[in-house]
């Protein structure tokens, strides 16, 4: 099966059906078996990785399964044809005269309006909220208004799961929330990277930004009660969950952690998905200088030439 008509390159989709055909393989091995210069196999790895296609492995490249991995390329796509049916919504409301109301989804403008449909939606969840959280650290003033909106919540007795940005876990504010969650019986993982801001409720229930892009701030937001929508998204959510590392569990750094700190593990995450050292200084929160010395370390340690070597080294030996 090719992934062409996903956006997927031709060298990753040769890379994905030789890992097929041989699991287990290095990407050297890759490399000579397909002709391919390993630069180019690095960087299709890095792309079926970046695409939630294949997973670091210390046991060579391996990949998910076709079916799997067609429902994550589908799901990948929703989210971008969800935000393009916002704002067709939007612009319709604006050109229509009299819009018919929709029963599938809601675009919600102006703070006031979008708090007042968020407390309202808090106030029907029943059993479960799900939720990205892609925007890094977040304000102390923010922090305490989500602890007083979602008191109420948890006193219900409906369960969380949170995904924050890795960065968050060098933010003191951003901790001690967490703390407070996990007081409350919510359990907070962390992910390199995140698709979008979003929020599940009794996975019938999903909000999108109106405009994802980041820095813009919050436009509106769209409402979605679309079965297959929120389904599509709830199958994204529960794939980045299983991969994400708990936050708020205190690690004890042993052998078979191999005696990583936190941060060298967080980079180490993303130097595996080919992030490059200005990129995890910005999404670690840290100096350019701090990513380097830290990646210059880890380099050190795993006899890499490069920092992209240092990430699949560090797979290969099972260190993350």
């Amino acid at each position: 099966m090719a992934f062409e008509a996903f956006g997927i390159s031709e060298i990753a989709n040769q890379l994905y059906a030789q890992a097929l055909k041989s699991p287990g393989q290095t990407l050297e091995a890759q490399s000579q078996i397909l002709g391919i210069p390993l630069d180019e196999i690095a960087h299709g790895h890095r792309e079926l990785i970046d695409n939630g296609l294949a997973l670091p492995s210390a046991q060579g490249v391996v990949v998910v399964p076709k079916t799997a991995a067609t429902e994550i390329l589908i799901s990948r796509q929703k989210i971008e044809l969800i935000t393009q049916n916002a704002h067709f919504e939007l612009l319709k409301e604006f050109t229509a005269k009299q819009p018919e109301p929709s029963t599938e989804i809601e675009v919600i403008k102006g703070a006031p309006e979008i708090h007042e449909r968020l407390r309202i939606l808090s106030e029907r969840t029943r059993f479960e909220v799900a939720t990205f959280a892609p925007g890094g650290a977040q304000s102390p003033e923010s922090m305490a208004a989500s602890q007083a909106r979602n008191s109420e919540l948890f006193s219900r007795g409906v369960s969380s799961r949170s995904i924050y940005l890795s960065s968050a876990r060098n933010d003191s504010t951003t901790l001690k929330h967490v703390e407070w969650l996990n007081c409350q019986g919510s359990e907070v993982r962390t992910a390199p990277t995140l698709p979008i801001r979003m929020i599940i409720a009794d996975k019938a229930t999903a909000v999108l930004p109106l405009d994802p892009t980041p820095g813009r701030g919050l436009q509106g937001i769209a409402v979605y009660h679309n079965k297959g929508v929120v389904l599509a998204l709830q199958t994204l959510f529960e794939a980045i969950w299983a991969t994400a590392a708990p936050l708020g569990q205190s690690r004890t750094l042993t052998k078979d952690t191999h005696g990583l700190s936190d941060d060298e593990r967080v980079v180490l995450e993303l130097l595996t998905v080919g992030r490059s050292t200005d990129d995890i200084a910005k999404q670690m929160g840290v100096s350019a200088r701090t990513a380097r010395r830290i990646v210059g370390t880890l380099m050190e340690r795993l006899e890499a030439r490069s920092p992209f070597e240092a990430g699949y080294q560090a797979v290969k030996r099972g260190w993350i």
